[in-house]
Formats: structure tokens, C-alpha cells, sequence
């Protein structure tokens, strides 16, 4: 396996991080809110929390 040079990796930085009613966020989450705090869930929704899938499968 050829591992490449540093110069030609192409590297991600980190979202810019800001102050968001007193949390710490990322745009990533923040651009949406109003949809967010506007939302009326129904008497007949399902919520389903579960943890986020990380890592293989070894299924």
C-alpha cells in the first residue's frame, strides 16, 4: 500500500463553531432552527431515538 505524501492529502478543517443561545454549534445545525423550533408534532407521529450507526457491520 503506497502511502501518499503529505502535501497531496487534501484535508478537511473544522466547521467554524459559534454561540448559539448559549451552545456552542455549527452552521450544519443551526441554518434550519426556525423549522425546528416552529415544528407541532401530531398526536398520531412516531418519534424513534436511537443511537447513530457507527463502524462496520459484521452482518
Amino acid at each position: 500500500m503506497e502511502i501518499p505524501d503529505m502535501a497531496s492529502l487534501k484535508l478537511q478543517s473544522r466547521p467554524e463553531m459559534f454561540d448559539f443561545e448559549g451552545i456552542s454549534m455549527t452552521h450544519f445545525f443551526t441554518d434550519n432552527w426556525e423549522k425546528l423550533q416552529n415544528f407541532q408534532a401530531r398526536p398520531d407521529d412516531i418519534l424513534i431515538a436511537t443511537y447513530p450507526k457507527a463502524g462496520e457491520s459484521n452482518a
